[in-house]
């Protein structure tokens, strides 16, 4: 959840930000902020409909949990738009996966689910996003997932949270 505040907020805290790997169209980054070190890796989407809505940037992110809070990832997507709270979903080839949100920021309903999306991101070509905005339109965001496991391995070697 704070990863996309990190990038997302510019903050005299983002000084802490750092770029670790850039592989494909994933960024793996470390962050500190109120003395507390972040590691995510992050995407845009490649393709993003329909085209003619007005939305602010989207994001999808992956963050590493520290130790302390029982390791693992984090997944968090930041839509650009306010969403309806229920019915949104992403998916990777056939596998789907609910998502719970907030304002304009989603998190996988089920914790049990995260391993399972890292998983299919890493053996995937397309991650898809679909969401319906809070006035009702229907939208699907795509994210490649070229250079995701090796975003994710650099983050994994070179970041402890």
């Amino acid at each position: 959840m704070l990863a996309s505040c990190l990038v997302a907020g510019a903050s005299p805290a983002m000084a802490g930000r750092r770029l670790i790997a850039e592989v494909g169209t994933w960024r793996a980054i470390e962050a500190v902020q109120g003395g507390r070190r972040y590691c995510f890796v992050v995407a845009a989407p490649t393709q993003r409909t329909p085209l003619e809505l007005k939305r602010g940037p989207a994001s999808f992110f992956v963050s590493l949990r520290p130790k302390s809070a029982g390791g693992g990832t984090e997944i968090s997507i930041e839509f650009g738009y306010p969403l309806v709270p229920t019915g949104n979903v992403v998916s990777v080839d056939d596998e789907g996966f609910l998502l719970m949100t907030r304002a304009e920021t989603g998190w996988l309903e089920q914790e049990a689910d995260e391993a399972r999306l890292v998983e299919a991101m890493r053996a995937g070509l397309d991650l898809r996003v679909s969401a319906r905005s809070a006035r009702g339109n229907r939208t699907t965001d795509v994210y490649g997932l070229r250079g995701f496991s090796g975003a994710l391995a650099e983050l994994q070697k070179r970041c402890r949270p």
